[in-house]
């Protein structure tokens, strides 16, 4: 197993799972706008971020969005992810694990001290994001009009 930054043709690989990702991303929680489908890898790249892809016997098991944004509260600079995914033929394997570790590493290289993310109520990864020690922070509530 590697985890490097993503090449080019990667990048590519991961804009094809695009609208897979977010589907199950956001836990049945609506179904994502179909031009939305490419504008996360766009959002990480053009905000200077990467992407760290898992590699195995050359085959793309899984990636990790890595960014830095601004804390509206501290206005500090700090760590985002906006991006976790492992490919199901490779889940339940520690693929995961290794990749949020390896992005957390690179992020306190870095000199960041907080790291933010935003998972969906009823995605599984949010036990593995407290594993790791994210807590809540705050809660995004919604309500339709139409009922």
């Amino acid at each position: 197993m590697t985890i490097r930054k993503a090449t080019y043709r990667e990048l590519n690989m991961i804009r094809q799972h695009a609208s897979k990702v977010m589907s199950e991303s956001v836990a049945g929680h609506g179904k994502p706008a179909a031009n939305n489908n490419h504008s996360l890898v766009s959002f990480v790249m053009n905000s200077g971020g990467y992407y760290l892809v898992d590699i195995y016997q050359s085959q793309l098991r899984g990636w990790i969005g890595v960014c830095k944004t601004m804390d509206n509260i501290s206005e500090e600079r700090q760590g985002f992810i906006p991006e976790l995914y492992v490919l199901p033929t490779y889940r339940k394997q520690g693929i995961a694990e290794n990749l949020l570790a390896s992005a957390l590493t690179e992020l306190k290289r870095q000199g960041l001290k907080q790291v933010q993310l935003q998972v969906f109520v009823g995605n599984p990864a949010k036990k593995l994001y407290e594993k790791f020690g994210f807590t809540d922070t705050s809660t995004l509530m919604t309500k339709k009009l139409d009922e």
